[in-house]
């Protein structure tokens, strides 16, 4: 057998442990030019992501092509960690030229 390359999913009743856990999977989503342009917003039942454009790579990715992706990835790696915990619905939202992604715990 292989040895597992990463931690598995931390299993714990703790609401917040539980989120932290699911923003840590989020971070390892694949991003454009290894920048992780995300911010991540815990409340007591809801995570948000939110571009940062401080890591913005205007001379490779002038329109924020390669941002916008890597906020995608970043909310798929979300949703998959969340459904193999079992325990949340996905609510997506989207604004112009804005995107936050919302996951609401279920008890």
């Amino acid at each position: 057998a292989l040895p597992a390359l990463r931690s598995p999913l931390l299993e714990s009743t703790e609401d917040t442990a539980r989120l932290r856990e699911l923003v840590r999977c989020a971070t390892l989503a694949a991003n454009g030019h290894n920048t992780q342009p995300w911010k991540f917003g815990l409340s007591p039942d809801t995570i948000t992501i939110q571009p940062d454009h401080s890591r913005h790579t205007p001379v490779v990715d002038p329109d924020e092509h390669h941002l916008w992706v890597s906020l995608g990835c970043a909310a798929e790696n979300l949703v998959l960690a969340a459904a193999s915990l079992a325990s949340t619905q996905t609510l997506p939202s989207a604004q112009k030229r804005s995107m936050s992604a919302c996951t609401k715990q279920h008890p």
